[in-house]
């Protein structure tokens, strides 16, 4: 036997919403109402609370909405999630004025997201370097706990260094190779509440392996640590990762 599928006040169209309030006496009705305009900036809220942005005409959009008349909805945001499509098209170009106004746009929205606790960035080296502004957005954030960066570059450690916010958990997925293992170390050390890293560790740091051992267990609060290695690395840090602290719970992973 079949279950009767569960009807919610949201699969109600306009005519039965009609025929429920013609029912209603005046005084409810009215009651109904105000209860609805209460319920709006809590629904929207909510609605608003994790987002997910994956083509950047979708970006420009949302950006222009939140930013529009509803000044207080950025504050409503917890995650974002920004995919690489989201900034990167060809209707976008960074070097156009189109591309330049969407990447404007992203900087309001993160620095109006005053209560952001996550977020993911993707092509963050030359996100960054065409529009700085992200980066001090992202920067001054004072409840970012998670942060996500992929192609990352001196410009995105430059924005660790000055983060406000309590970071506790930092992936690294990917680096330009160009970023010395100390500079990527300083950015990292500097988030003094980090409990959880993931790293990426690029080819150009074979010879550093120890350099970057050695820079992790320094930090302080580091509790779980995913080190993402090449595979040629594997003999070299057969003995090096016994180095690190036995209360840090390592994961070793190759790329």
């Amino acid at each position: 036997m079949e279950s009767t599928p569960r009807t919610s006040m949201l699969d109600l169209d306009v005519d039965v919403m009609l025929l429920i309030l013609a029912h209603l006496s005046s005084g409810d009705a009215l009651r109904l109402a105000a209860a609805a305009r209460a319920l709006r900036p809590i629904a929207l809220a909510r609605a608003y609370s994790d987002v997910t942005l994956t083509r950047a005409a979708q970006t420009a959009a949302f950006c222009a909405h939140m930013l529009a008349d509803t000044p207080r909805c950025p504050c409503s945001m917890r995650r974002l999630d920004i995919r690489h499509r989201a900034v990167e098209d060809e209707a976008y170009s960074w070097n156009a004025r189109r591309g330049r106004k969407l990447l404007r746009a992203l900087a309001a929205l993160i620095r109006d997201a005053r209560e952001l606790r996550a977020l993911a960035l993707p092509a963050a080296e030359m996100l960054l370097l065409a529009e700085p502004h992200v980066g001090a957005a992202v920067a001054s954030l004072p409840r970012l706990a998670r942060l996500h960066l992929e192609k990352a570059g001196s410009s995105a450690m430059g924005m660790l260094r000055a983060a406000q916010g309590p970071v506790e958990d930092l992936r690294i997925a990917s680096m330009i190779k160009v970023v010395p293992a100390r500079e990527v170390l300083s950015g990292v050390a500097a988030l003094s509440y980090l409990r959880t890293l993931h790293l990426h560790c690029p080819d150009a740091w074979m010879n550093a392996s120890r350099e970057v051992l050695s820079g992790i267990a320094s930090l302080p609060h580091l509790q779980t640590l995913y080190l993402y290695w090449p595979f040629k690395w594997t003999d070299v840090l057969t003995t090096e990762t016994a180095s690190l602290p036995s209360s840090l719970s390592l994961r070793q992973l190759h790329m």
